[in-house]
């Protein structure tokens, strides 16, 4: 997914009743600084601040997600 639709991906789901989110978001492309925007948007969005440590778990590889 483009990372504009990333974005409204995550406003919807704030504006949504529920605020269910992925368990998982797998974000990949070539341009570092869009892909640190999108964690930052998860982290800011989906975790309170004071269980940031115990609830967000990053993952990096330099493979393809199949490795």
């Amino acid at each position: 997914m483009l990372f504009k639709e990333f974005q409204n991906h995550i406003n919807k789901v704030m504006e949504s009743d529920d605020k269910v989110f992925s368990p998982i978001y797998y974000i990949y492309g070539e341009d570092a600084y869009l892909r640190e925007r999108a964690r930052l948007a998860i982290q800011d969005t989906v975790v309170d601040k004071e269980f940031i440590d115990m609830n967000v778990t990053i993952f990096s590889n330099e493979d393809s997600i199949t490795d």
